[in-house]
C-alpha cells in the first residue's frame, strides 16, 4: 500500500467495508447472487490454481507478480479494495478503471505497485468466514474449516477468474502466507493445486524480517491507518501488531520482537511446519537465492511443475542484499544451528 494515496473518502470506504464482517460477508453473497453462473464459470476457469505461501521476504511477491504477468493467471489487485469479497459487483460499479502510475511499495524493497498490481488480499475471505476465530492477541492458530466455508472459497475463486475472463480459462493465482495455517485443507478441497514455497537463508531472513518490523512499526506509528489497513486484510507479520504462527508444534516464542532471535525462531517454526508435510505431492520448494541468482531458470522451473507452459526470459537479477555484518549471541548461535539444519533439508526438497 501507499498510505498518502488514500484520501478521506477511501479511508471511509475502507472502514465501512473491511471494518465490519457482516457487511463483509454480505457484500459476497450478493455478489455470488448476480453474477455466479455454472456456465460462464466453466467457460472462464482452469481449476488447477496455485497458492503462493511462504515466510514474508522470501520472494512470495516477485514470484506473484512474474506468474500474474503472463496473463494466465487471475487474482485480486489493488483495484478490487476496498470491496474484496465483491469484485465482479465492485468492477461493474466502478468500471476497469485507468492504470495509475507505478510506485514504491511502503516496503521500501524496490518492488513498484499501482492500482493495477496484484496483492495478497484474499486473507480478507478468511478473517470474514473463519469470524476472526483463528486470530489471537500474539498469535494466528492453525484454522478448522468446514466443507461449506471451503466450498464458498471456492466460489470466490470462480468468481475472481469469471472477473478477469477474456478469451481463455484463467487459472486462480493466491500469494499469502498465512495460507499454510490452512494448507491441508486446501490441498483437499483443490485436488489439482500446486503450491509454491519460497524460502531464505535463515540468518539473512531474520534479519530481513526484524528489519521490516521496525520499518513498519515506525510507519504505523506515524500513521494509524497503516495499522488498520493491515489488520483489515489480515497483514500480521511484522509491525505493532505482528503475530506469530502457531503450529502445536513450537515452543512460545519468548525473545523481544526487536531481537534477531525472536525471528530466526520464526523462521523456524514456519519452515519445520512446512516439512512436517509430504512435500513430494502438490508442493514446490524455491530457494530465494536460486530466484534472485538465476529467475528465469527457477520461474521455468515453476512453470514446468505447475504445467503452466509459459518460458520466462527475464535478463536482470533480482536485487539480494547481503547480510554479512549480523552477530549472534550463545542463543542465537544454538538457533542458528537448528535453523541451518532445516535449510539444508528444504534444498534438498527443491524444483530441478
Amino acid at each position: 500500500m501507499i498510505a498518502e494515496e488514500y484520501n478521506r473518502l477511501s479511508r471511509f470506504l475502507h472502514s465501512i467495508s473491511l471494518g465490519s464482517n457482516a457487511i463483509s460477508e454480505l457484500s459476497f453473497e450478493i455478489n455470488r447472487a448476480l453474477f455466479y453462473s455454472i456456465k460462464k464459470i466453466q467457460q472462464s476457469t482452469d481449476n488447477k490454481p496455485v497458492f503462493i505461501s511462504g515466510l514474508a521476504r522470501s520472494g512470495t511477491t516477485a514470484i506473484l507478480n512474474h506468474l500474474y504477468e503472463t496473463k494466465k493467471f487471475a487474482t485480486l489487485t489493488y483495484e478490487d479494495m476496498p470491496f474484496v469479497l465483491a469484485p465482479n459487483l465492485w468492477r461493474k460499479l466502478t468500471g476497469a478503471g485507468k492504470q495509475f502510475e507505478l510506485k514504491e511499495r511502503a516496503h521500501g524493497d524496490m518492488i513498484f505497485i499501482n492500482n493495477q498490481s496484484p496483492e495478497a488480499i484474499d486473507e480478507v475471505f478468511w478473517k470474514v468466514f473463519l469470524n476472526n476465530e483463528y486470530i489471537a492477541k500474539e498469535s494466528l492458530k492453525l484454522n478448522q474449516i468446514s466443507s461449506e466455508i471451503l466450498y464458498k472459497y471456492q466460489i470466490f475463486t470462480e468468481l475472481i477468474c469469471l472477473k478477469n475472463f477474456t478469451n481463455h480459462s484463467l487459472r486462480y493465482l493466491s500469494k499469502n502466507n498465512n495460507s499454510i495455517l490452512r494448507i491441508d485443507s486446501l490441498r483437499k478441497q483443490f485436488d489439482s493445486c500446486s503450491i509454491i514455497v519460497p524460502f531464505r537463508s535463515p540468518l539473512e531472513h531474520a534479519q530481513s524480517l526484524l528489519d521490516q518490523h521496525i520499518h513498519f512499526s515506525r510507519l504505523q506509528t506515524e500513521d494509524p491507518f497503516i495499522l488498520k489497513y493491515m489488520n483489515w486484510i489480515g497483514h500480521y507479520e511484522f509491525g505493532l501488531n505482528q503475530k506469530s504462527f502457531e503450529f502445536n508444534l513450537n515452543e512460545k516464542n519468548t525473545y523481544s520482537k526487536l531481537d534477531l532471535n525472536f525471528w530466526l525462531n520464526t523462521w523456524l517454526n514456519y519452515y519445520s511446519y512446512v516439512l512436517n508435510h509430504n512435500l513430494r505431492e502438490e508442493f514446490i520448494l524455491i530457494n530465494y537465492e536460486d530466484l534472485c541468482i538465476n529467475p528465469s531458470k527457477t520461474l521455468n522451473q515453476i512453470s514446468k511443475k505447475t504445467n503452466l507452459n509459459h518460458e520466462f526470459s527475464i535478463n536482470e537479477k533480482f536485487i539480494k542484499r547481503n547480510k554479512s555484518d549480523i552477530n549472534l549471541d550463545s542463543d542465537g548461535e544454538i538457533i542458528l544451528k537448528k535453523c541451518m539444519k532445516v535449510f539444508h533439508q528444504l534444498i534438498s526438497f527443491t524444483v530441478s
